[in-house]
C-alpha cells in the first residue's frame, strides 16, 4: 500500500489557525494501529499513513482552549496528499 500525507489545518471560529499545541490521536480502522502527535500551531503534514483502500482512520483532536473533538472519520486518498480542515468551538470552561 502507498504511504500518503495528511495536511491538517485546525482553526478557530474566526477561521484563523489555532495558536496552541494540540494533541491528536489517529487510529486506523483497518489495522487498529494508533499514532499520537502533539502538533505545534499552523498547518501540519502528517506522514506514515496508508492510502485507500487501507486508509480509513479515526481522529481525536484535543486543543486545550477549545472543545474536544472525537471520532472524526477520515478516508485518505489512494496517493498524494489528503487535506483536512476543522474549525473548533471555544470551550466555555
Amino acid at each position: 500500500m502507498a504511504q500518503v500525507k495528511l495536511k491538517l489545518e485546525l482553526k478557530d471560529v474566526y477561521k484563523k489557525p489555532l495558536k496552541e499545541t494540540v494533541d491528536v490521536v489517529i487510529k486506523s480502522h483497518i489495522t487498529g494501529n494508533v499514532m499520537r502527535f502533539s502538533l505545534k500551531p499552523g498547518p501540519t503534514d502528517i506522514t506514515g499513513l496508508e492510502g485507500a483502500p487501507q486508509g480509513r482512520y479515526r481522529l481525536d483532536i484535543d486543543p486545550p482552549s477549545y472543545q474536544l473533538v472525537t471520532s472524526l472519520a477520515l478516508n485518505m486518498k489512494a496517493s498524494g496528499t489528503t487535506s483536512f480542515s476543522f474549525t473548533f468551538p471555544v470551550d466555555p470552561g
